[in-house]
């Protein structure tokens, strides 16, 4: 019997010795977005102009354009590469693609808000969006993603994903919008569902002032997966403020869940035909910076 007892005793101490498996952090959802949303803080999901951005914020929001919009961008989050086009001025139903890829294979990436485990990640949408009145619009989105993991407690994947959003231009000069994101579990941590409600208020005929409020459910998350602070609201506020055909936006970030705090800048240009817009991103506890750049065409 004692013998038994010594064994059982042994096993116990060997099992609890064992390292357990750590719950590792998805990438935060606006770590994807271009130079031109990134500037003002992630903060415009209630922005009309926006193209690349309206499909992952907020697609019903661009109903309200006439317009024609081929993007290019680098992301340096991550450095990821992406290209979009928008169409909203075909016919009543608008519809948007979008490609992105992100390389985070060579090392564990510096900043939480990007996850905390190395990858590859690729992915695309199809959105479609219209008007029901001059003021309200809504949008769909498909979507797919493929994650190619470095490390062993992550298994390669790949998930479909949908997204709903709703747009009020309640005034000219005042937008509100509501968006349910990644409304189908996922297993890969890539899509974790999010909610967001944004508004946008242009107090002056060169002065554009948006804010945002986000929460991205935690029970909702991957296994494996987990958040710094999952209960926290993240909230974001940002300004654009337009001289002739030169734009300087400024921008804060509170992530929330991800108990991170980011800072942005920018400028761009930009007229009837194309435009240049560029981001740096100041991460206050890793003093991490990021720089992005994109460039839009317009027919």
């Amino acid at each position: 019997m004692a013998t038994n007892y010594s064994r059982l005793i042994a096993l116990a101490v060997t099992l609890g010795s064992l390292p357990c498996a750590r719950a590792f952090v998805p990438a935060d959802p606006v770590t994807l977005l271009s130079a031109k949303a990134a500037s003002r803080g992630s903060s415009t999901a209630a922005t009309m102009a926006q193209h690349v951005d309206g499909l992952l914020l907020n697609s019903a929001s661009l109903a309200f354009q006439d317009q024609y919009a081929i993007s290019f961008g680098l992301n340096g989050m991550g450095n990821t590469l992406g290209a979009s086009i928008v169409d909203t001025k075909s016919g009543p139903l608008g519809g948007g693609l979008y490609y992105m890829r992100r390389d985070l294979r060579s090392q564990t990436p510096t900043s939480l808000l990007l996850g905390d485990y190395a990858r590859l990640e690729e992915r695309a949408g199809l959105a479609l969006f219209t008007k029901f009145s001059d003021q309200f619009a809504m949008g769909i989105n498909g979507k797919y993603g493929y994650q190619k993991s470095s490390v062993a407690g992550i298994r390669n994947g790949n998930a479909f994903n949908g997204d709903l959003s709703f747009a009020v231009a309640a005034t000219p000069e005042f937008n509100i919008a509501f968006s349910a994101l990644n409304l189908i579990d996922d297993k890969t941590g890539l899509n974790p569902r999010t909610y967001i409600f944004g508004a946008e208020i242009r107090a002056a005929s060169a002065l554009a002032v948006s804010g945002q409020i986000m929460s991205v459910s935690a029970s909702d998350l991957a296994p494996n997966f987990n958040l710094p602070k999952p209960d926290a609201l993240a909230w974001s506020l940002g300004a654009a403020y337009r001289i002739a055909n030169f734009d300087i936006r400024t921008g804060y970030l509170q992530s929330g869940a991800w108990d991170r705090q980011v800072i942005s800048a920018g400028l761009g240009y930009g007229d009837k035909k194309f435009s240049v817009d560029y981001a740096f991103q100041y991460e206050q506890k890793s003093s991490q910076q990021f720089h992005g750049v994109s460039v839009s065409g317009y027919l």
